[in-house]
């Protein structure tokens, strides 16, 4: 990965020089990988010395491995964290509820292990991530949903006491979180020139709630986040950012023509949205299979965009068409905000 001059924010291995081993066996459980004659694992762990918590693993799981099962296919654990709960999986990879091996006080964290799929857009992740911490090193603040998380080249992670939950299905709750995410996509698009589009389908909504019912963003995998116009004069204003990739003429033939999931188009975040609200409001609703179409190719956007009123059945997906069908951009932060006090009034 190609960055910009000045402090790398993005880590792609996890060599740890200070608390590396010093010998093979001075890693614990060596003495029964030896015994028994697990000479794989003993080569595995002596080649990653510096890596002590990936070292941890394989001597407990016994497995020469970054990633590793039980025998009924379960997650024991993978680069050096312990699974303590598998949480889901999906196209965009497997996440999980854990901490380091070589952690004494097993401070939880969420895991997600990325899949080749999301190793496609993951650009996006990386940019979107330094553009983040940058903001917060300079003491600004980031509307709560948003999460901070470590990136990783194989995965990502970020601190949690416990699970996220779901939205529970009263509508007061799932209103209330949508007006987050509505002030959360307002103030992306004004600070990193990005728009989540991507709300969750059947492996569950992208927002979960905290241990607080606080509403967090759970997906920040490069083919839910979108390019809007803003984008490239605030990728400017930024130093020590990953050289950005998706998009350019280079990288576009990586995503198999996908370029609507790189670059926003407005009819396009209209139509997940709206389509998402239905799916999680109507049970015998086709608007899953509509939003899958929408991702194949951008020529079907205005074909779809034609079709929304009549896929749309519920009442405050209506108003919302209605009143932002025409006249607003949804790659513009007032869109956003404006939409988070509609359903705020309208609910």
């Amino acid at each position: 990965m190609a960055f910009k001059t000045g402090k790398m924010v993005i880590t792609g291995d996890d060599i740890d020089k200070e608390n590396a081993f010093g010998s093979v066996d001075s890693v614990p459980g060596y003495a029964y990988l030896a015994k028994n004659g697990f000479h794989d694992c003993i080569n595995y762990i002596e080649q990653n010395l510096d890596r002590p918590a990936l070292c941890i693993q394989v001597a407990q799981t016994r497995q020469p491995a970054k990633v590793s099962y039980d025998e009924s296919g379960d997650l024991l654990g993978a680069y050096g964290w312990r699974c303590v709960q598998q949480l889901g999986q999906g196209k965009d990879g497997t996440t999980f509820w854990g901490y380091k091996y070589d952690d004494p006080k097993e401070v939880k964290h969420v895991v997600k292990i990325k899949s080749s799929y999301s190793k496609l857009f993951d650009n996006h992740t990386q940019i979107f991530n330094g553009m983040l911490r940058a903001i917060l090193e300079q003491g600004e603040k980031r509307p709560r949903a948003l999460l901070d998380q470590v990136v990783k080249h194989d995965y990502n992670h970020y601190r949690s006491k416990e699970p996220f939950k779901h939205i529970t299905p009263e509508k007061k709750t799932i209103h209330k979180s949508l007006r987050d995410v509505c002030l959360m996509n307002s103030w992306c698009i004004s600070n990193t020139g990005f728009v989540f589009w991507d709300m969750g389908y059947s492996n569950g909504r992208n927002f979960m709630k905290d241990h607080n019912s606080e509403t967090r963003w759970v997906d920040y995998g490069g083919a839910g986040m979108l390019q809007c116009p803003n984008f490239d004069s605030v990728y400017r204003t930024f130093k020590a950012l990953p050289v950005l990739e998706l998009g350019t003429d280079t990288h576009q033939r990586l995503v198999n023509g996908k370029d609507s999931l790189i670059i926003g188009d407005s009819d396009f975040v209209m139509c997940q949205f709206l389509l998402n609200y239905e799916f999680w409001s109507e049970p015998e609703t086709t608007a899953d299979l509509y939003s899958s179409i929408l991702q194949v190719k951008r020529q079907v956007i205005p074909e779809i965009t034609e079709l929304l009123p009549k896929l749309i059945k519920t009442k405050l997906g209506k108003s919302m068409y209605n009143e932002y069908k025409k006249g607003w951009n949804w790659l513009d932060e007032a869109t956003w905000r404006s939409l988070g006090k509609f359903i705020d009034a309208n609910t």
